[in-house]
């Protein structure tokens, strides 16, 4: 059943969506741990809120703890990754995508509605399920499972909160990544914790 027109409870995950969208977190800690030749280099990163470019977020970051032989360089793309597969995953869910509704699942002792949504071509396919509170139609969670051939394989949680204003927001996103380039094969966990959110510029 499409749900994007018809459904009531999706309407409402959708205002909530819309109005995390007029925001960004003043605060990200991101930890990304790199396996490859079976040896794993975490590295800890943390970025703050420092301005804004042209309506865009601009973060300082800083480097709290690395592994040997790691850098700043490899930690920032492991985020630009992560930002990617979160943009893609957005536009699963943006309006007019074409979002079903799937039968109830249980989660922490309660029955949380489901919403998917899926994009795929030729060697490329995405996939979003959606966890949704059916009473305040907030997020619970969203898996994101990707492929893209010779490039990387994938599945991406992002865990939502309420907050104490009533906003539905992405509080922490896990990530277990395979990148699948020939001869640059490597194994990437992310985990980002995102916090003290603010509003964006009222011209955006």
């Amino acid at each position: 059943m499409l749900a994007w027109a018809d459904d009531g409870l999706w309407n409402k995950t959708a205002a909530h969506m819309a109005v995390a969208q007029k925001l960004v977190a003043g605060d990200i800690d991101l930890v990304v741990t790199a396996v490859k030749d079976g040896a794993p280099a975490p590295m800890h990163l943390r970025s703050h809120l420092s301005g804004w470019e042209k309506g865009k977020p601009v973060y300082t970051s800083v480097v709290v703890d690395a592994a040997p032989g790691t850098g700043k360089g490899k930690e920032q793309g492991g985020a630009k990754l992560i930002d990617a597969l979160t943009q893609m995953t957005a536009s699963l869910m943006e309006p007019g995508a074409k979002v079903t509704r799937a039968e109830g699942r249980a989660l922490d002792g309660k029955t949380w509605a489901i919403f998917e949504a899926r994009e795929g071509s030729v060697g490329r396919k995405m996939m979003a399920t959606m966890w949704v509170d059916a009473d305040t139609g907030c997020l619970r969670r969203v898996d994101t499972d990707v492929h893209a051939t010779l490039m990387l394989d994938g599945r991406m949680t992002t865990s939502y909160v309420l907050d104490e204003q009533g906003r539905c927001l992405p509080r922490q996103l896990d990530a277990d990544i395979a990148v699948t380039i020939p001869f640059k094969g490597a194994k990437m966990k992310v985990t980002q914790i995102s916090s003290n959110w603010v509003a964006r510029p009222a011209s955006h």
